[in-house]
């Protein structure tokens, strides 16, 4: 259940920011050195309006990966193409998001790329219902 309090837990990287470069730039470090962080929404909002990566699950290990997955409090949805984020915004679901923001590659495309930040009712910790 998430805390009481109003916070939620998820990981954090330090290194990682929002890429705005080719695929290939990808670091291998930022598959691993994941920090385990609990904050309200709020502290995470400003982490990731500074580009810095977050993952919206609580992991067993500092290493990125499906099989390290222990619970989520939130839950992210990427939206590519289809959908504008002034179409998303004033869509009723948009009451529910916590947020949303332009992703790195938002700009480089001519469809919106965003991602919008929901608050889960309550925790997730089954794998395969969190996909």
């Amino acid at each position: 259940m998430p805390n009481q309090n109003g916070s939620v837990r998820y990981m954090i990287h330090s290194t990682c920011y929002q890429k705005r470069h080719k695929k290939t730039d990808f670091s291998e470090s930022w598959s691993r050195n994941w920090q385990e962080r609990e904050s309200p929404l709020d502290d995470l909002k400003d982490w990731v309006g500074k580009g810095l990566g977050f993952i919206a699950a609580h992991m067993s290990s500092d290493h990125r990966s499906s099989s390290a997955f222990e619970y989520s409090d939130l839950a992210v949805v990427d939206i590519d193409h289809g959908l504008s984020i002034n179409e998303f915004l004033s869509h009723p679901l948009a009451k529910n998001a916590a947020w949303a923001y332009t992703s790195s590659r938002h700009g480089l495309m001519p469809e919106d790329r965003f991602r919008v930040v929901f608050r889960l009712p309550h925790r997730i910790d089954n794998p395969e219902i969190y996909k």
